[in-house]
């Protein structure tokens, strides 16, 4: 029996980047926990956590949830924009599911990065 409270945020982005990637995170396997980008993201993410608080709702995890003129505005953080169809279907799902578990009318949202962002809405 498929449970969808498995399916997460980062499992969505792993798998519009790679589906081989998606399906050893979705089994718990993980890329080398010593990799200089993993431990990079790591430190990006424990920084992060510093100025921002995570919000929590049902099983995801998304950065920054907030109004913006009437409207909820969720944005998300990347360490950089290499795969930006990733990030645009991981915010679309955070959106997707605010939206019909809360009832909402609109939501908006943006991805930033370092020296990008795209905006959903």
């Amino acid at each position: 029996m498929f449970d969808p409270s498995l399916i997460t945020g980062t499992l969505i982005n792993y798998y519009t980047t790679c589906h081989r990637e998606a399906w050893l995170y979705s089994r718990k396997i993980s890329a080398d926990q010593w990799d200089e980008n993993i431990l990079m993201g790591k430190a990006l993410a424990d920084i992060k956590e510093e100025q921002l608080q995570q919000f929590p709702f049902s099983n995801l995890k998304f950065d920054k949830i907030g109004k913006q003129r009437g409207h909820y505005l969720v944005t998300e953080y990347k360490k950089t924009m290499k795969n930006p169809d990733a990030a645009k279907m991981q915010l679309l799902f955070y959106m997707y599911q605010l939206k019909t578990s809360l009832k909402l009318k609109e939501i908006n949202g943006k991805v930033i990065s370092g020296k990008s962002c795209v905006c959903c809405g």
